[in-house]
């Protein structure tokens, strides 16, 4: 239901006097208590709406304690803020101290509650964030006994999905409350309330657009975004839009798993991995698709809505940055830099993305119309990557007229093609299959490019995403025993240390890594057997002891 319905709706409600108990029920973060402060300020609401009183539940112990909540309410705002209210607290207590008896005064001050509730529309909000002590069959006794003893009209606040006392609450849910609203804002109602918190107008659409694609409901999160992308690019707005588009759009898909603001997505942790672990038993066995593939499936729909086949290097800074807090402010700067000299590939990153949009959902077109608008990729497909190629070659394929236009755009990429590290592994990753030509295309050119890959990268990579593929099991793999003893005795002693700790936790850990790294771990720990044999210098020798000694790994060196 949305906002504009909910407040029209309640207001209907609370009009008719007979409708006493009336339950808003959402999940967190949607702005339910905002509803309601925004629909009191109307100034087209009713006179029981504007002057009504509002308790929140969160952390109450006793009814005591929520009846002096409601007093407190009942007090002009000045006087709630003042230290009024707070004197007559401490005069209180300190009478108690004096003599039991004033105890009293706790049960007299609680008589003026039913002339303060008389008549009035009371919000009772965060019912399920009460303490525990605070029995939820007391607060409906008490909503019972202030409707039919003081005419009394309540609305009651909560989220249905994290009540505590949920078989208590069903018991008496139907005798006490008239009339339930269901408050499910949509995302892009959600942003309007939001929205005055971004600093630059070049984000406004880029924000509202993706917000609405992940369909994020959750206005802290979006609040959490806006901030994140305020601070990141508040000195970069007026950069290339379809570069500014790009970067926001991954900021704001990540940070919305980070968030845990998208239901399909995988864990934060393991963004980065090429799939996710299937029950693929279940699958076998019962012939059914597992829950697990199906979020799967929708998450990599998603992100094909987003333009993103692969995770690349403003990600994994991005990655870093949402999980340590810290950025790199001129690493972000080198990857803008080198987004703008690559306006082109950019460019056509976007059209593939707008063509496939254009394609599911646009009916206006016509299949001539398609069929024209795929020319433009005849020229264009080398900037693509494998996975978006074979999409499209596959989609235009399957349009009238359509499969020529489709092998001169997947001609243009293999004649075009310069081999780059795509970060999922295409041929096995669910839903994305890489053409076979293009899977053909020379493994020469694989080689070459990951032959210029320097191994620390791709040990950094490895430990700031756990995760690895192709082009890091190659280069570890690739490296020889005489390299491993060359970058042993000539790297900085801090390059020697991260080497050193990251291939020993992997040579401890070999269950895991034999697999993907058996012979790079093979040929380090040669590696260190020989630099420890054969080198001229009693320095190294020591430290290299020391080392494999506190790593226990001392069986290294006798050949073990």
């Amino acid at each position: 239901m949305s906002i504009k319905i909910a407040e029209e709706q309640i207001k209907k409600l609370l009009a008719d006097k007979e409708n006493k108990v009336i339950a808003v029920m959402g999940k967190w973060g949607t702005g339910k208590t905002y509803f309601w402060k925004r629909l009191k300020g109307d100034k087209s609401a009713s006179d029981n709406i504007k002057n009504s009183l509002y308790v929140s539940l969160f952390g109450i112990k006793d009814l005591k304690q929520l009846k002096f909540k409601i007093l407190q309410s009942a007090f002009p705002k000045g006087m709630q803020d003042s230290r009024f209210f707070e004197a007559i607290r401490t005069a209180r207590g300190f009478l108690k101290t004096i003599h039991n008896g004033f105890a009293v005064m706790d049960d007299l001050a609680l008589l003026a509650v039913g002339d303060c509730v008389n008549g009035k529309v009371i919000v009772l909000d965060d019912i399920e964030r009460k303490h525990e002590d605070l029995d939820i069959v007391e607060v409906l006794g008490f909503i019972d006994g202030a409707v039919y003893q003081h005419k009394a009209q309540f609305v009651l606040i909560f989220n249905n999905e994290k009540l505590h006392d949920v078989e208590k609450f069903k018991t008496y849910y139907e005798k006490i409350i008239d009339n339930e609203i269901h408050y499910q804002p949509a995302s892009g109602e959600i942003f309007e309330i939001t929205k005055e918190l971004i600093v630059h107008e070049n984000f406004h659409n880029f924000i509202e657009a993706a917000i609405e694609e992940c369909e994020i409901v959750n206005i802290r999160i979006i609040k959490k975004i806006i901030k994140i992308i305020n601070i990141l690019f508040k000195n970069h707005a007026n950069i290339e839009q379809n570069i500014l588009r790009k970067l926001i759009r991954s900021t704001i898909l990540m940070s919305a798993v980070k968030y845990k603001g998208i239901e399909c997505a995988p864990e934060f942790e393991d963004i980065f991995q090429r799939k996710r672990k299937f029950s693929f038993l279940k699958q076998e066995f019962k012939k059914e698709v597992s829950d697990e593939k199906k979020e799967d499936e929708k998450w990599t729909a998603l992100k094909s809505t987003f333009g993103i086949t692969e995770f690349g290097e403003y990600e994994a800074l991005l990655f870093n940055y949402l999980s340590s807090g810290a950025m790199d402010e001129n690493h972000l700067l080198e990857i803008i830099n080198e987004h703008l000299l690559n306006v082109e590939k950019l460019q056509a990153q976007y059209a593939a993305s707008e063509f496939r949009q254009q394609l599911f959902w646009n009916h206006h077109l016509s299949n001539e119309q398609l069929v024209e608008k795929a020319r433009n990729f005849i020229n264009t497909s080398h900037f693509l990557d494998k996975s978006t190629v074979s999409i499209i070659y596959k989609d235009i394929c399957k349009l009238e007229g359509g499969h020529e236009v489709a092998e001169k755009i997947l001609d243009n990429f293999c004649e075009n093609f310069e081999y780059r590290y795509d970060d999922f592994d295409f041929e096995t990753m669910v839903g994305n299959e890489v053409n076979p030509r293009i899977i053909q295309i020379p493994e020469k050119k694989k080689i070459d490019y990951f032959s210029n890959i320097n191994i620390f990268e791709i040990l950094y990579s490895i430990q700031r995403t756990s995760g690895w593929g192709e082009k890091e099991k190659f280069v570890i793999n690739s490296t020889k025993v005489e390299d491993f003893e060359r970058i042993i005795v000539n790297v900085e002693y801090k390059e020697f240390k991260f080497l050193m700790l990251k291939m020993l936790d992997m040579y401890k850990h070999i269950s895991i890594y034999r697999e993907h790294f058996g012979e790079g771990i093979d040929n380090f720990i040669l590696a260190c057997r020989n630099v420890y044999s054969n080198s001229p210098s009693e320095r190294i020798k020591k430290v290299m002891k020391s080392i494999l000694e506190n790593q226990d790994c001392k069986n290294i060196l006798q050949g073990e």
